[in-house]
């Protein structure tokens, strides 16, 4: 079975539901976490905060790998044996960058297809999905330049696992959910967007909603 989580959010007191689908998924395993910054965090700033937001959760078994300054290769069949690897939030199209910079994606492949769970938050969970046009929406994720036009976000440049886009930190205010609703129709996709306490998990292609969850149809 594979098994991916995407959260719209991961902090205490937030993610409470989408954290006890999580601790129910890795039930009678080691809880070995692998997290990977969408950025280098060489001083482990935001890294941190995750071992800490895990420890609440019973979990402390928490390692870092990174895609960029402090890559090693060599460290990877390690993670390829984790019970979960924890894509981090941040810049989507710099998570991007290192993703194709290191071939990346096979390996997450290969991770899933040996019944390991990958998690999402965020950007995390927006590069599993099947674009990042999403970032033109006012009020979504921006990149580091503060841009949110679809020319620094081109369709081919997410992991793919997912067929559907992914839309974190979801207000529900009715601008936002016009245009979300458009670009559902425009790109003729649908759209899953999500409050910072809800998010989604998908099991062999199965979706299913996590607290206060809104598709957006293709028609």
């Amino acid at each position: 079975m594979t098994t991916i989580l995407l959260y719209s959010d991961f902090r205490p007191n937030i993610s409470i539901l989408v954290d006890d689908q999580m601790l129910r998924v890795l039930a009678g395993t080691a809880c070995r976490i692998v997290y990977i910054p969408s950025d280098s965090d060489t001083k482990r700033r935001y890294f941190s905060k995750v071992v800490d937001q895990y420890a609440k959760l019973g979990i402390t078994d928490v390692h870092y790998f990174d895609l960029g300054e402090e890559f090693d290769a060599a460290s990877i069949p390690t993670l390829l044996a984790c019970d979960l690897i924890h894509l981090s939030g941040g810049d989507p199209v710099r998570f991007m960058e290192l993703m194709k910079q290191r071939s990346f994606s096979e390996h997450l492949r290969a991770f899933l297809k040996r019944g390991g769970v990958l998690m999402g938050v965020s950007a995390g969970a927006m590069i599993l999905s099947r674009s990042l046009g999403l970032l033109a929406i006012d009020e979504g994720p921006k990149s580091k330049s503060g841009r949110r036009d679809s020319k620094s976000s081109p369709k081919n440049s997410t992991l793919k696992f997912l067929d559907f886009e992914f839309y974190p930190h979801f207000k529900s205010d009715e601008q936002t959910s016009k245009h979300l609703a458009h670009y559902a129709r425009a790109q003729k996709t649908v759209v899953y967007a999500c409050d910072d306490d809800a998010g989604l998990m998908v099991q062999n292609g199965q979706v299913t909603s996590i607290g206060q969850v809104t598709r957006f149809e293709p028609w």
